[in-house]
């Protein structure tokens, strides 16, 4: 095993800020899939920055897991691959001040901060809520804000819109915070609300927190279409295309900041679309990863995968109420990890499956009994993902 002192003997193995380059997240639930991401970078001849260690809040509390035994994993991983070239690492969806200090503590490189609980997605009295914004915490006034943004809406687009996220960039000042002295990369995400985010609402976003002088390198709007976990974007395309065109458009109006495709994996459709409309890019992918784990198992230990779809189907109605998937989503006793409805199901149940007594350890014994056809599995399904988006 890799020491922690590790990355400061290889110094291209310390995670490091990467700015506006493109990039793509790998994301690795498991602490076994850095090799096989790596031989997917080198067949690819993708130039995207790799994100070796990636793992959101919510993922690590489902798994047990800290930000500090992600990074080391995916050091380990990048140590056994050979790889010399670097990477960085993203702590994602970030909620509150101690999982931004806990991922600063453990070296990560990019901050995701997700403000989606402090969306006002109400439909309540307007001039009331208007009135009730936190604006000495904004240090700000509706006069001179709706003076700000009169060239771009009318009042009451303004208003609306300001009423939807002024609390939302209060608490994204507030994460943000801790990082002011520290050279790491800030993402903003807003693609979990309720509803596609307006190309007037990105600007409004991204005016305002230059403003309040949040710096960030990435922003990860709501886009068109339903971009649900592991399966392609669902959708009209001529309207993905022009909701695409449009975020990318506010982005280079704005100062040339990445656009972030969250629930990235296996959008296969769009990845055309995403290369042509959007210059820079931050696609991440997550879950895919474990699916392609479960599908080794599958291969090596039948039974144990019969073992493993057993927990999924017990847990699936609880962990699904925290995603938004398809109606078809489950686990069914025949599962298929080709059809979309399994793979959703699958992809939200990881945490019941990693953390139970006896089949988390065992499919941890089976990967690493089978680390070539992990590595085989991974770099065919990412590498296409990356080639796509050459």
């Amino acid at each position: 095993m890799v020491s922690r002192a590790a990355p400061a003997e290889v110094p291209n193995l310390r995670p490091t800020p990467i700015g506006t380059a493109s990039s793509f997240g790998f994301g690795d639930r498991i602490g076994r899939a850095t090799p096989g991401h790596i031989r997917a970078l080198r067949s690819s001849g993708t130039t995207f920055v790799p994100v070796l260690a990636q793992q959101s809040a919510r993922e690590l509390e489902r798994t047990g897991r800290t930000f500090t035994e992600v990074l080391d994993a995916a050091t380990r991983g990048a140590v056994e691959a050979g790889w010399t070239r670097g990477f960085a690492a993203d702590a994602d969806h970030l909620r509150t001040v101690d999982e931004v200090l806990a991922a600063l503590e453990a070296g990560f490189t990019m901050l995701t901060i997700d403000p989606s609980a402090h969306v006002d997605e109400t439909e309540g009295d307007l001039d009331r809520r208007l009135h009730d914004l936190p604006w000495a915490a904004l240090e700000d006034d509706w006069p001179s804000l709706r003076r700000r943004h009169a060239g771009a809406a009318d009042d009451a687009t303004i208003a609306r819109t300001a009423a939807l996220l002024g609390r939302a960039l209060v608490h994204v000042s507030e994460l943000a915070r801790p990082a002011r002295d520290r050279d790491v990369d800030i993402e903003v995400s807003i693609d979990e609300t309720a509803t596609p985010t307006t190309p007037f609402e990105h600007r409004f976003l991204v005016v305002e927190l230059q403003r309040i002088g949040v710096p960030f390198t990435s922003v990860a709007p709501r886009f068109a279409g339903r971009w649900q976990k592991g399966i392609d974007v669902e959708g009209d395309l001529d309207e993905i295309r022009a909701s695409i065109a449009a975020h990318a458009q506010v982005a280079a109006e704005h100062g040339g900041y990445k656009l972030s495709i969250h629930s990235g994996s296996d959008k296969f459709s769009v990845y055309p679309l995403l290369v042509e409309l959007a210059p820079r890019l931050h696609v991440k992918t997550s879950g895919t990863s474990y699916l392609e784990a479960l599908r080794v198992v599958a291969d090596v230990e039948p039974e144990l995968f019969r073992a493993i779809l057993d927990v999924s189907r017990e847990r699936f109605a609880v962990d699904r109420a925290t995603y938004e998937l398809s109606p078809v989503a489950g686990v069914p006793y025949d599962a298929d990890l080709d059809d979309p409805g399994v793979r959703q199901g699958l992809h939200v149940t990881f945490g019941a499956v990693l953390t139970h007594p006896e089949v988390g350890p065992a499919l941890l014994a089976a990967l690493d009994a089978n680390p070539a056809a992990y590595s085989d599995v991974l770099e065919g399904h990412l590498g296409r993902h990356l080639v796509a988006l050459r």
